[in-house]
């Protein structure tokens, strides 16, 4: 069974973002993706956002 902590940090808190909040994820997005993030790439699919930052929360807690 998974649970909860297989996602969380070693100090045992969560890494989580707002999709919501524009500014915040594309500063975030920024250090990672070349070129300007334009409102479109932020809001056209806000479950692809969130698909994305769970892949990669799975891979980092299974490295």
């Amino acid at each position: 069974m998974i649970t909860l902590d297989a996602l969380a940090r070693p100090t045992g808190t969560f890494l989580m973002v707002a999709t919501d909040q524009r500014e915040s994820l594309r500063t975030m997005l920024a250090e990672h993706h070349p070129g300007p993030i334009e409102d479109e790439q932020l809001v056209d699919d806000p479950r692809s956002v969130t698909a994305e930052h769970l892949r990669r929360a799975l891979a980092n807690s299974n490295a």
